[in-house]
């Protein structure tokens, strides 16, 4: 996939994964049919290595800079969120990518436990996704 978006330093691997399906009109399980996978919906924990690899060649990226981006591989004081739904992201931040023509994406540390406001803006309460997919009448 020679159109595929770099990942950011601070992102979650699954951002990525929708970043690049999004880049290509898909949505991440497409893309992992693709790619003969049959991974869990949550790679942001602990990926299995053969996605990581298989994600990392179809991106033409080292499969390194992926697995780096992998919760298990940052240490948080509290742990992390493992459910994508019950974490928290920062609208202004959202806001701030695409103002600044950036892919919106997901950072890491919005998926921290003791994360209850934003370090950039902590002025912004954190809006759960599970809320935003509520709002939007998205399935959860």
């Amino acid at each position: 996939m020679p159109l595929a978006p770099r990942p950011y330093d601070d992102e979650l691997i699954s951002s990525w994964q929708a970043r690049v399906a999004a880049r290509y009109s898909r949505r991440s399980a497409d893309i992992e049919a693709w790619l003969g996978l049959d991974s869990p919906a949550d790679n942001d924990f602990d990926p299995d290595l053969t996605s990581v690899w298989r994600w990392s060649r179809a991106c033409r990226i080292r499969p390194a800079v992926v697995e780096a981006l992998a919760l298990s591989r940052n240490a948080a004081p509290l742990g992390y969120v493992r459910q994508s739904r019950w974490r928290g992201i920062c609208p202004a931040c959202l806001e701030g990518d695409r103002r600044n023509g950036r892919d919106q994406y997901l950072r890491r540390h919005w998926s921290r436990a003791e994360t209850v406001a934003c370090s950039i803006h902590p002025r912004s309460p954190p809006v759960l996704l599970s809320e935003m997919f509520h709002a939007m009448r998205l399935p959860v």
